[in-house]
This record gives structure tokens, sequence and C-alpha cells, in this order.
């Protein structure tokens, strides 16, 4: 029992460190079943999808752990799979290490993507492409994503959700505010950053904010990056010290 119990203490304090380590993102290759990858294309941009894969795993690898395991058709003939590269976090690559040894990450990772792709309605509706992209700095892209890891979001798709709809029902645009433009800067620091919600709220939200950025009349870009600070500014106390 004291042995177990050690174990536990071992495991958390890891899990702990992890959790706090430093996100140094390296190249990795993943196997990915064809379907899969299909759907995963249709709903992902190719330049976002490091970053869907590395948010769909942080929701993964928060859920209480799957009975995996490495079986033959992952790498047989049967199905029909690809080499797919993406940026892993390092932190990422250890929580997989420690909760699934004996697992190759290509079977944890299409796991995470299709957990993540079943919220999704298949086909995907026209609407889906309807993009609504900003500008943002990359600090308050990490600090947004660390929010969106709270118990009441596990994404930053659900978390926006609270986001958008709390920013246009206060509208704290009403008094004197400051409003930003979402610029390409030349030293390249604001990364282009894709607003996405779920599915099931995706038409009905998406029309809200751009209906009410043509009502104010501010651009949608600006008004995207400026809810965007706003939000992270809310927050800012909860925030970890890095």
């Amino acid at each position: 029992m004291l042995t177990k119990y050690m174990e536990l203490i071992t495991t958390l304090t890891i899990m702990a460190n992890l959790d706090q380590s430093n996100t140094q993102k390296k190249l990795n290759n993943i196997r990915l079943n064809v379907s899969i990858l299909e759907r995963l294309n249709a709903y992902v941009p190719l330049r976002r999808r490091s970053a869907f894969i590395r948010d769909a795993l942080e929701t993964y690898l928060n859920l209480p752990t799957q009975n995996l395991m490495d079986r033959p058709r992952i790498r047989g003939s049967k199905v029909k799979y690809r080499q797919v590269p993406f940026l892993i976090s390092d932190s990422q690559k250890a929580k997989i290490d420690l909760l699934y040894p004996d697992v190759s990450i290509s079977v944890v990772v299409q796991n995470a993507i299709t957990n993540e792709l079943n919220s999704y309605k298949w086909p995907p509706p026209k609407e889906h492409k309807r993009n609504m992209l900003t500008r943002v700095p990359e600090p308050i892209i990490l600090k947004l994503k660390k929010i969106a890891t709270k118990p009441e979001y596990g994404s930053l798709r659900a978390m926006n959700v609270d986001l958008f709809k709390r920013f246009i029902n206060e509208k704290p645009y009403a008094k004197e505010f400051k409003w930003f433009k979402a610029t390409r800067d030349r030293a390249g620091a604001n990364k282009q950053f894709n607003v996405l919600f779920p599915e099931n709220f995706s038409d009905e939200l998406t029309k809200k904010v751009k209906d009410e950025s043509i009502r104010i009349e501010v651009d949608l870009a600006s008004f995207l990056y400026t809810a965007l600070v706003w939000w992270v500014g809310l927050h800012e106390s909860d925030l970890p010290n890095d």
C-alpha cells in the first residue's frame, strides 16, 4: 500500500512538473488513417494542423487514461495510412510517454484527433469555411491557451463561446474604449489566429460577432483581436507566472 502511495505521489509530481515545463515544440511524424486525415483536412487548414492536434492532445491527455494498444492494423496493409508531420510540445510528448508508455505516439494522437472530430458534423457544413481571421501577438495566444485549459472550458473553441458572448453582451466598448488594430508587423510577432467555435454554436455566434462588428463600424479582425486582449485582461490574475 505504501509503495503504491509513493508511486502515486511520484506520478503527480512528474505531471505537475510537466505542466510547468517549457513548451518548446519539435517536429514529429505520425501515421493517420486516411479517412481520419480526410476529415481533419476538411475542417482544419494545413497552416492550423499542428495547433489543432496540440489542442486535441491537450484535451485528450486530461481525460481518464484510455485502454489503448498498438493494434496490428496501425502498421498493417488493410487500412491505408499516411505520414503526417506536426509540431508537438515537449511537455505533451512527455505526458504521452508517461501515460501511454507502451503505445506509439501515432495511436495516441490519432485517438485524440478522433475524439475532437467526433464533436463535428460530417460532412462539414458550408458555413464552416467562413473563417474569422485576425492577427494576435504570440504571448496573447499562449495566454488564451492557458485560460482554455480551465476545467469549465477544456478547449479554445469552448472558451471562445463564453468569451464572445460576454464581450457582446457586456459591451465594454459602449464607453471609452481602446480598439487594437490587427496588423501584420515587420517583426512577425503578430500571428494569424482563426477564431472557431464548437459546431453547435458556430453558425449563430459567428453571425452575431460579424453583425456586431458591422453595427459599431469596427473591422472584424480588430473586433476579434480586441475581444481576445480584453478576455486575457479579465483573467490575467489567474494566469501562472512564467
